[in-house]
């Protein structure tokens, strides 16, 4: 229902009002990524695929992360403004970094040996590399969930292993100090900085001023503006934009009412799913639901085919089904 109406109602809506082909074009590709589950869970849902899909996201991920921080050298190199880098606010960047670490704390758990060894620290080198961006970036909201899910693997952990994750996380907290205690020092010192400059960068503005646009009439209320539809944003300084920084706004805003609550209904079934996935892939679910949250409620990336993928891994790991065959088991 949400596809039909995405391709329908908003396109009209949009071509009635005289909104330009190129910023229609810009708002129904990433209408048809995040609708991606829709149409890829059924052919990688058999046999091996869904692992080989993780693999891949996983492998994207990790090169978004080193392209993200060869701009932000860059960046710094020719002076250009570093929120221009937006690989850097990829998800599947925030998902490889929690996915690697997550695996590696669970790796953790059971018997060493020197090969498991050397796959906990490689995994651990990599997670690394994936947080590098959204550190140099200044990204509150993806460190501060990494720091959550840290945390809940530790929970997890010391309920499961106590003894043997209480020596694993004093090793990793000393090596982390003694390797990385001055750029963590700078990394916090830059989140209180960037705090105490922009707030919440006006995300409750931005929600007010999409929503005094489509109160304006009836038919606005229900529908939205359309497709290309623009506003003035308070985020950005009043300039008329065709993007908010939230998916629901921006739904919202160009789909209106009708729009918004037919992709409640689609995130809610997704929600679902990852629910069920909790009980028996818990590193993965809490690595997916970070991502995702931040992209609904908080950044502008969910207009990008990164957050397709994301959406799709929860289908293709959620409980399985008749018909789906799923392998993996982490």
């Amino acid at each position: 229902m949400l596809l039909l109406f995405g391709l329908t109602v908003p396109l009209i809506v949009g071509a009635l009002g005289g909104h330009a082909s190129a910023l229609m074009i810009r708002d129904v590709i990433p209408f048809l990524f995040f609708l991606l589950p829709l149409f890829l869970t059924r052919l990688c849902g058999v046999e091996k695929r869904p692992d080989i899909t993780l693999i891949a996201i996983q492998g994207a991920g990790l090169m978004f992360a080193v392209r993200a921080i060869w701009e932000v050298r860059q960046a710094s190199l020719f002076l250009v403004p570093v929120e221009l880098t937006y690989f850097a606010n990829a998800p599947t960047i925030l998902f490889t970094a929690l996915f690697l670490m997550g695996t590696a704390a669970l790796m953790s758990m059971a018997p060493l040996n020197r090969a498991s060894f050397l796959h906990i620290v490689v995994l651990g080198c990599l997670s690394v590399v994936a947080l590098t961006p959204l550190a140099l970036t200044v990204q509150r909201a993806g460190l501060g969930y990494a720091v959550l899910y840290a945390a809940i693997l530790m929970g997890m952990g010391l309920w499961c292993a106590p003894y043997r994750v209480l020596g694993v996380i004093l090793t990793i907290t000393i090596l982390l100090f003694l390797t990385l205690g001055d750029p963590l020092l700078e990394i916090v010192s830059s989140l209180r900085e960037k705090t105490a400059l922009v707030g919440m960068n006006m995300r409750r503005e931005e929600l007010a001023a999409v929503w005094n646009e489509i109160t304006g009439s009836p038919l606005g209320f229900l529908f939205g503006t359309g497709w290309g539809g623009t506003f003035e944003s308070p985020a950005v300084g009043g300039v008329r934009v065709n993007y908010t920084h939230s998916l629901l706004s921006s739904i919202l805003l160009k789909t209106g009412l009708i729009g918004l609550l037919l992709t409640g209904v689609y995130l809610w079934g997704l929600a679902r799913e990852g629910g069920g996935m909790i009980l028996h892939r818990p590193v993965l679910a809490l690595a997916l639901a970070g991502p995702v949250a931040i992209d609904v409620f908080l950044y502008a990336s969910f207009k990008s085919l990164d957050f397709g993928l994301i959406l799709l891994l929860i289908t293709l790991f959620s409980v399985p089904r008749p018909g789906v065959a799923l392998t993996s088991r982490v």
